[in-house]
């Protein structure tokens, strides 16, 4: 709520990752860019900054967007290939020159920025809405794979 008062108004999570991912490449390109210490040190406090933004809005849009009866099983899904993701990048770690292990991480955070943009931009398409407004009832894994579509919601994008 600290936020909302900042900025005035409410922000939805899917805008904030935006900026988060986009102040997250900034901070990385800032050591391929420049060797100045200070500098670089600087850009990993705003990164620092950035994860602070990022876990409170990643909990919202799950909470959003994933029921509550499949939560745990949806985290745990998505943890298994993050764990092989930290052990490969653990491997290569003494072998890869810094410049290398940061060009990574900045391709990364670039596809992270176009799939935040992609979240409003397919929620848009989903309910057909004339105005970029968010919409009151936010779409579930059940009602995109059209389990437990109530009686006055749309059908499914899939087809179900």
């Amino acid at each position: 709520q600290l936020f909302v008062i900042a900025l005035g108004g409410p922000l939805h999570s899917a805008h904030v990752l935006c900026g988060v991912f986009a102040l997250s490449l900034a901070c990385f390109l800032v050591p391929l860019l420049t060797s100045s210490y200070l500098l670089t040190l600087l850009a990993f406090c705003c990164y620092e900054l950035g994860l602070g933004l990022y876990w409170p809005a990643i909990a919202m849009l799950r909470a959003e967007l994933v029921p509550d009866d499949i939560r745990s099983t949806v985290a745990s899904l998505f943890r298994v290939p993050l764990n092989v993701l930290v052990v490969v990048c653990l491997l290569v770690n003494g072998w890869a020159p810094e410049g290398v292990v940061l060009s990574a991480c900045c391709v990364e955070l670039a596809l992270c920025l176009w799939f935040a943009v992609r979240i409003p931009l397919a929620r848009y398409r989903i309910f057909g809405s004339k105005t970029r407004q968010w919409p009151e009832d936010p779409p579930t894994l059940y009602s995109l794979t059209g389990e437990g579509v109530g009686a006055n919601s749309s059908p499914s994008p899939l087809g179900q």
